[in-house]
């Protein structure tokens, strides 16, 4: 769906000109003849707006077939990045000289009609509930009568002293959790707010670590109950984002997961406390309280679903500006290229070409790449990073992260642009 809004080169020329102005800023000072003098601002060409329009056009476009990881449209997306940072003036910071950084991924892929059923309801992929499994053998996922246990928000935070989990054996059992933080609709004055920064998520809040703490107590399995205002986006983005799956080669296959990850729209959950004689608001506020236990449904699930696996390649793109004083230092400005690639279609477009999400942010990206490569030279090296997968659970910058082509120790700050 082609949605090349005004707005989209605006919010990342935005970004874009914020952070070339801190980056002059932290720049400035050095005594270099290519770096501006002491006491100075440094003087950088301006954020182009047709430049910026320029690359979301293009990222944008069906020709790129919506980049999906190890698709032909990441390939080719990856391959014009690439081509954009040598044309700016950057040097290749990825494997053996190149621009790229290689990883293999499993892609999981569900058959469209799972079922989740309690007693004499069943409710349906794709209407009612999206669920994955990312074990790696790829094969039909059956749970049955498994006993579903409310689980609050998800959250094992020690330093905070919070442990949804706390108190049960979860082995075969499925945990039912909320979407963000714990304190995402505290009032002013509730015990909690504030301790998990409001209305700014912090990873605990997000999808990719739920699943993972889950998995860390021994859940069979996990399911995120999905409310558009605490997740920030709508069911439909759920639906068309979950189908395929993608995740590292694990060395145990993917034995340490939860055998069943997903969510389930909000009135399911609502339906299923009822049936219980809970009151899900009630638990939901209660869930924001610190101390809070796991409430058991008194009710069990059975689950089918059928997945498909095969193996993928995609990949980063890194370069780098070289420092002009301390070179071994760095800064790094990432922006993930991937998007969903070819989905369900709407209103008879099947191509999700992601304008907003995120080649704004690459945009914006390869600009800040221009005026710095154009303007006085910065004291460190600022390495430019184009992350895969990032749809799928942040997978590109987790795998740069694990093996970092800048050493970790040596990098000031890291920025992200979406």
């Amino acid at each position: 769906m082609k949605r090349l809004l005004a707005g989209a080169a605006l919010v990342a020329l935005i970004a874009a000109g914020a952070l070339a102005t801190q980056f002059a800023q932290a720049q400035s000072g050095q005594t270099s003849p290519k770096a501006a003098k002491a006491g100075q601002l440094a003087s950088y060409p301006a954020i182009d707006d047709a430049r910026l329009r320029t690359h979301i056009k293009t990222l944008a476009d069906d020709f790129f077939e919506g980049r999906s990881p190890g698709t032909r449209g990441d390939d080719m997306a990856t391959t014009y990045v690439a081509g954009a940072m040598a044309a700016l003036g950057l040097e290749p910071g990825g494997d053996n000289g190149t621009w790229f950084q290689n990883f293999e991924l499993n892609r999981f892929t569900t058959a469209p009609r799972g079922t989740f059923a309690v007693e004499d309801e069943i409710w349906y992929q794709g209407k009612d509930i999206m669920m994955i499994s990312r074990k790696a053998d790829g094969s039909s996922y059956n749970l049955v009568d498994a006993p579903l246990v409310f689980a609050g928000y998800g959250v094992n935070a020690p330093e905070k002293n919070w442990d949804d989990f706390a108190g049960v054996n979860w082995d075969g059992k499925i945990a039912l959790v909320l979407i963000n933080d714990p304190d995402f609709e505290a009032a002013p004055g509730d015990a909690v707010a504030g301790m998990f920064g409001g209305k700014a998520m912090q990873w605990y809040g997000r999808w990719p670590y739920k699943f993972e703490a889950a998995a860390k107590v021994g859940a069979a399995g996990v399911l995120i109950i999905h409310e558009d205002a605490p997740a920030a986006y709508g069911w439909g983005v759920v639906r068309n984002s979950n189908g395929t799956r993608f995740d590292f080669v694990r060395p145990d296959s993917g034995s340490s997961l939860a055998a069943i990850e997903g969510w389930m729209q909000r009135d399911v959950a609502v339906e299923l406390f009822r049936k219980s004689g809970l009151d899900f608001e009630a638990l939901k506020k209660a869930a924001r309280t610190p101390g809070f236990k796991p409430v058991p449904l008194n009710q069990t699930a059975t689950i089918d679903i059928g997945v498909t696996r095969e193996s993928v390649a995609t990949r980063n793109v890194v370069g780098v500006l070289k420092g002009a004083s301390r070179p071994n230092e760095t800064v790094l400005i990432g922006a993930h290229h991937d998007h969903l690639g070819i989905r369900e279609p709407i209103n008879g477009d099947k191509i999700y070409n992601g304008a907003m999400d995120n080649a704004s942010g690459m945009a914006g990206m390869l600009e800040i790449a221009r005026t710095l490569a154009q303007g006085p030279r910065p004291a460190r090296s600022i390495v430019f990073a184009s992350w895969a997968a990032e749809e799928q659970g942040l997978l590109g910058s987790d795998y740069y992260v694990n093996n970092p082509r800048f050493p970790l120790e040596k990098t000031a700050a890291a920025f992200t642009l979406d």
